[in-house]
């Protein structure tokens, strides 16, 4: 091939609309109408209801610049937890789901942030498999 022999190869992409996303969660829920949750850099993350279809807005409530890591309840899975980056000190790093994903609301941060860096920074959580507590670490 060309490529082989150090000849001329032309590379095109044919995907139209296509945005580069950086995903450090991924989860995939065992009920409710979703198949994959998604945590984004730069976007915050969706529910994704079809594989096929792009969803039509990102998580809000709270609204993060990038989901750092999401968890759900192993004995109750309608149950999620979500942190996230924020630049604005006055929204809370952690949102709470109780309907697989459909709705979701803030929850008070678990640490006071000490300087401009953890107030950005939305780290990684764990939820207990009953949903009934979840823990947070700053990343």
């Amino acid at each position: 091939s060309d490529l082989n022999s150090g000849g001329t190869v032309n590379f095109s992409c044919c995907t139209k609309g296509m945005e580069q996303y950086v995903a450090p969660c991924l989860i995939s829920p065992t009920t409710g109408t979703a198949h994959l949750i998604s945590g984004l850099y730069d976007v915050g993350g969706f529910v994704h209801t079809d594989l096929d279809t792009a969803p039509e807005s990102s998580y809000t409530s709270p609204t993060f610049s990038g989901t750092t890591c999401i968890d759900y309840a192993e004995l109750n899975p309608s149950k999620y937890v979500r942190v996230g980056n924020t630049t604005d000190s006055t929204i809370k790093h952690i949102g709470i789901s109780n309907d697989t994903g459909e709705n979701w609301y803030a929850v008070s941060d678990c640490w006071t942030p000490t300087n401009s860096d953890d107030n950005r920074c939305g780290g990684y959580v764990a939820m207990a498999a009953d949903g009934r507590q979840h823990r947070m670490g700053a990343g």
